[in-house]
């Protein structure tokens, strides 16, 4: 298994820069969004963390339209794609996290991030997301490098649920975990 900052380099330079620059996720991702506008339709603030270009802001922000949007991701090509299409897209990791206030958004939300990060970053990282949370974290997660048992066993451990299987990819079965203020 990579270490963090060789995750971070594989994502922000190397071989898997291109992979998440310019997609719209599909039906799974689709499936989060939707989550979170049926879910969160009162609230008036989304970050959300390993954003990529904003896809899934941009369409949160279809459905609940007057909420304030922001998203953070290691890919500056991403990041500078996303702004091209009018989305509120910066460049930041897990240490632009400390940046923000405590509550900060009424929903922060991750697709397919944290099943990237490697153990000695995990709990940090949660921990952040739920302290910029005001009402709620939702991360939308792939089991893929974890076994199955360990892999409930972390989310649990950071205190979150699983509300929902969103679906299957060809190798991967993903998950809606939530994490209620």
């Amino acid at each position: 298994m990579m270490d963090w900052e060789q995750v971070k380099h594989r994502y922000k330079d190397g071989d898997a820069k291109q992979i998440y620059g310019v997609g719209t996720g599909g039906p799974v991702r689709k499936r989060l969004c939707d989550y979170i506008a049926e879910n969160f339709l009162n609230c008036n603030s989304f970050f959300e963390f390993g954003c990529s270009a904003g896809f899934n802001l941009a369409r949160i922000k279809y459905n609940v339209s007057d909420a304030k949007y922001e998203g953070i991701d290691i890919n500056p090509d991403a990041v500078i794609y996303g702004q091209k299409q009018g989305n509120n897209v910066n460049i930041g990791d897990e240490d632009t996290l400390k940046t923000y206030p405590d509550e900060a958004f009424d929903v922060v939300f991750t697709s397919s991030v944290m099943n990237h990060i490697p153990d000695e970053a995990f709990q940090y990282i949660m921990d952040e997301l739920k302290r910029i949370a005001k009402k709620a974290v939702i991360c939308m997660e792939g089991n893929v490098s974890l076994e199955p048992d360990y892999y409930i066993h972390a989310w649990e451990t950071c205190g979150f649920k699983n509300v929902e299987t969103a679906g299957k990819g060809d190798w991967v079965t993903y998950h809606i975990w939530r994490w209620d203020k």
